[in-house]
């Protein structure tokens, strides 16, 4: 009895260092400005506010917390100086929204938890190795770093983190006084680790002046793993003062990268002096591997082109120097439309795949324009030249290039399964140059304004708007619905959806006609268990092949015999 009651009290003891440490902030402090509590919060009001929280937050690190956990009470907190960290191996959450009546109440109010800069050249967040970082439910507005710097927000070295919940608008990298280069990531920055973002929305972020490289308005990683999940991203944008803007929305350089359930509208990269835009949503380039589903990119757009064939609307997905040589992509159950972009910017081809192996199925891309002869597709897959170094590997000098030298460095193939590609004021989906291979299964590629499908490997059970080569293709109208959905009609009755891409509802009228794609792809494909009413174990042509938001088939009752 004596030696259990001897352990627990060495274990009690021992405990005491490992607890989570709870630091308490509002934007009019009080008490003490301890932070030990929310009578005694850090004062938020004040401009060193990052240093006070800096500084708290280290000293539980020094005293053997377990984790760390700062709550913000919901008002604005205006600041000069950032939360800069470092080496802190334990937890460490940052966590906006609360009403901070009393003590030990962490009761969420309806007041926005909003940080904003008070002065030029100031970001909200600097981590670097740190094990576990995140900050949820804060809005970040007005950021802004200077020159070279990098993440107008909030900028991460070599660390795990997590953004939840969070607002990121208006934050900015900017030409400095004394240089002509502008650094990366409007909003965010990582580099060296891995980060989620879940559930954000980055409004208005950009970099804006001076010389290249401009990347990412919103967000850049470099050599980073990322998840988006459930983000939001609108008007965010590049405008350098000398050459092209590469990811208005979002560049990734290297790394894991997942994106998922994400809306990307409205983002644009611009060039100047002859410059080459790339991606007026996405850049991935390098990327080890590259997942992107049920997302939708609508009114992304360039604004102005180069000289080279680089230029893409949407998205540019490249290869680059990739660890394997090969950039392993995937897409699936999302959306490209770019009808609705202003018709004095250029939409140019709205996906270019470079260098590289990418897979998409159950795909929509509309509403494409094209631009000079090299850019006029709604799809295009082209081998883009770039030089050798000794070793084989682009330098990181070249990287920061879209080189017009003419050395092939990697493979390149697009594979198309139940996609829809239809009204580019050019071409629909091409494969451009020698050694580069472009496969469609279950597709359409209809309503173009020159061709539908140009210079394919190979094409199988697709609608095509001229006669193509290959086992259960034809020329026919698809008889969709048009824009915005492009859904099959059908003869049977609640059979075909209205009102959404995936996951709309099927309506109540049935069609006078039924569409020839429906039931016209291959016969027994893996997904067609999933499709409602499957003819023959046969899926439906297009985007919704596969998917229970396919149209219906219609069966027409048989004549029956009556014996006399």
């Amino acid at each position: 009895m004596k030696r259990t009651l001897v352990l627990t009290a060495v274990l009690s003891f021992l405990s005491l260092g490992l607890l989570a440490t709870d630091i308490f902030v509002t934007p009019t402090g009080g008490g003490d400005n301890s932070g030990s509590s929310w009578s005694n919060a850090i004062n938020g009001g004040e401009h060193i506010v990052g240093l006070r929280i800096r500084d708290a937050i280290t000293n539980a690190f020094a005293n053997s917390a377990s984790e760390i956990n700062v709550y913000l009470a919901g008002g604005t907190y205006t600041t000069t100086n950032q939360i800069s960290l470092s080496g802190i191996t334990i937890p460490v959450k940052l966590s906006g929204g609360y009403k901070a009546e009393k003590d030990g109440s962490f009761e969420k109010s309806d007041e926005v938890t909003t940080f904003k800069r008070s002065t030029y050249n100031t970001r909200f967040v600097y981590i670097s190795a740190l094990s576990s970082f995140t900050v949820e439910n804060i809005t970040f507005t007005g950021g802004c770093v200077a020159g070279s710097n990098q993440g107008g927000a909030l900028h991460f070295v070599g660390s795990t983190s997590l953004i939840e919940n969070c607002i990121f608008a208006n934050n900015s990298v900017t030409k400095g006084s004394s240089s002509y280069y502008v650094g990366k990531g409007g909003a965010v920055y990582a580099t060296g680790g891995s980060m989620t973002v879940k559930g954000s929305r980055f409004s208005g972020n950009y970099i804006r002046g001076g010389w290249y490289p401009h990347w990412g308005g919103a967000i850049c990683t470099i050599k980073n793993d990322i998840t988006l999940d459930g983000c939001v991203f609108e008007g965010n944008y590049l405008d350098p003062s000398n050459g092209g803007g590469v990811g208005g929305a979002i560049n990734i350089n290297g790394g894991h990268v997942v994106i998922k359930n994400s809306t990307f509208n409205g983002n644009y990269a611009s060039a100047s002096n002859a410059g080459d835009p790339l991606g007026g949503a996405l850049a991935i380039r390098s990327a080890t591997k590259f997942e992107m589903s049920d997302c939708k990119l609508i009114k992304n757009y360039i604004d102005g082109y180069g000289v080279d064939n680089a230029t893409a609307a949407g998205c540019y997905f490249d290869d680059f120097n990739a660890a394997d040589g090969v950039m392993t992509a995937s897409v699936v159950r999302c959306v490209f439309d770019s009808s609705s972009v202003p018709v004095e910017k250029l939409s140019m081809s709205d996906i270019f795949i470079n260098c590289g192996h990418l897979y998409m199925t159950n795909c929509l891309i509309t509403g494409a324009r094209g631009a000079n002869a090299n850019m006029q597709y709604s799809l295009r897959v082209r081998r883009v030249a770039f030089p050798k170094t000794a070793s084989n590997k682009l330098s990181s000098s070249q990287l920061d290039l879209v080189s017009k030298q003419h050395t092939i460095i990697a493979d390149c193939s697009l594979n198309l399964v139940n996609c829809t590609i239809s009204d580019g004021s050019k071409n629909g989906v091409a494969a451009i140059g020698d050694d580069v291979k472009l496969n469609l299964e279950n597709c359409i590629s209809w309503g173009n304004a020159l061709t539908g499908i140009v210079n394919a490997t190979s094409v199988k059970y697709t609608c095509s708007q001229e006669e193509q080569e290959g086992e259960g293709n034809f020329v026919a109208d698809p008889l969709w619905t048009g824009k915005p959905y492009y859904h099959l009609v059908t003869k049977a009755k609640n059979g075909y959806i209205q009102d959404g891409y995936f996951g709309g509802t099927f309506n109540g009228v049935k069609s006078a006609v039924s569409s020839p794609c429906i039931d016209a792809g291959i016969t027994n494909a893996p997904n067609h268990i999933f499709e409602p009413h499957a003819k023959g174990r046969r899926i439906n042509l297009g985007a919704y092949g596969g998917t229970p938001w396919a149209s219906k088939t219609y069966y027409q009752l048989g004549t029956q015999l009556r014996l006399q």
